[in-house]
């Protein structure tokens, strides 16, 4: 069954002067030029869509890496022929954008497209018969020439990626399982997690869907409900590691202040502490608590600084 959004996908390649050419794609039915595109299939997340789309129509393998952009297109639901399943206040539906690096790689024609061709951005452009591909081209080109940070697509970065997470942390809290319990043992849930202490008793990382930017994770290894159950000295090591952990945030980002939060309910539940900055000029209050979730862009580089500003502290 069609799932109510769409892919683009722009392969992309490095020659030999180091430009970089984009392919694109003469559509067979509408004899116009344009990237991959496709829409998803039943549970599929964005990610998985935009691989199986690249497959299907350029022959090109699931593991090349992608780059998600942050173009995200409006297309019209009576574009679509199968959309009689959908909600009938659904009106657009999102199409979401990325590159795939096929540099090396020979693509396939299927029965589609009548023709591909590799070109430089500027010409690819003018050829490129959708607003959307052409927008979405040229953030591909800036991120790939240094003008943007490049973000590899991982879980964390897939538009959907949350609603999947949330459908198995209830398939496991159903059959009684501690979902963070499962995902220490196991690194299911959160394994690309951009980690910045992980010791026998803590784990501190960046949280993947923030609501804030540097929006931090602390857990409590031993699994406790909430932090009722903590000893005193638990609760003194706990909130000491919080404590140091807001300060280096503070140092990391420039924050003014750093919100602190535990909201431990829906058994079985495992303590953790949630730690939110606020940066100069953002608002005041609670509604950071309740602010619309993101996406981790750049875990990897931030992680490495809170963690820096951490171990200075303690020094």
């Amino acid at each position: 069954m069609r799932a109510p959004f769409q892919v683009l996908v722009l392969p992309y390649r490095r020659v030999d002067d180091g430009r970089f050419e984009f392919a694109i794609f003469r559509r067979s039915d509408l004899d116009f030029w344009q990237g991959i595109a496709g829409g998803g299939e039943d549970e599929e997340t964005s990610v998985e869509a935009a691989r199986r789309e690249a497959r299907e129509e350029a022959g090109l393998a699931e593991q090349l890496p992608l780059v998600a952009l942050d173009s995200i297109a409006s297309v019209p639901v009576s574009a679509f022929r199968n959309a009689e399943h959908w909600p009938q206040d659904r009106f657009v539906i999102p199409e979401y954008a990325f590159g795939v690096d096929a540099s090396g790689q020979t693509l396939l024609l299927s029965h589609e497209h009548t023709d591909l061709r590799w070109l430089p951005a500027e010409q690819a452009q003018r050829l490129l018969h959708f607003d959307s591909n052409r927008v979405a081209l040229g953030e591909l080109q800036q991120r790939l020439g240094g003008g943007a940070e490049m973000r590899t697509t991982m879980s964390s970065h897939d538009p959907s990626s949350y609603q999947r997470l949330g459908k198995r942390v209830a398939e496991l809290r159903g059959r009684g399982i501690c979902p963070t319990c499962h995902d220490l043992a196991t690194g299911e849930l959160f394994g690309d997690q951009s980690v910045i202490l992980d010791d026998d008793r803590f784990r501190v990382a960046l949280e993947q869907h923030p609501r804030a930017r540097g929006h931090t994770i602390i857990i409590y290894k031993p699994h406790r409900d909430d932090f009722t159950e903590l000893t005193p000295d638990e609760t003194s090591a706990l909130f000491g590691l919080a404590t140091r952990v807001a300060n280096a945030l503070k140092q990391a980002l420039g924050a003014e202040k750093v919100y602190l939060v535990t909201m431990c309910d829906g058994m079985p539940n495992h303590l953790h502490l949630q730690l939110l900055p606020r940066l100069p000029g953002e608002p005041i209050g609670s509604r950071r608590f309740t602010a619309p979730r993101g996406v981790l862009e750049d875990g990897e580089r931030l992680a490495t600084a809170i963690r820096a500003a951490l171990e200075q502290g303690a020094s």
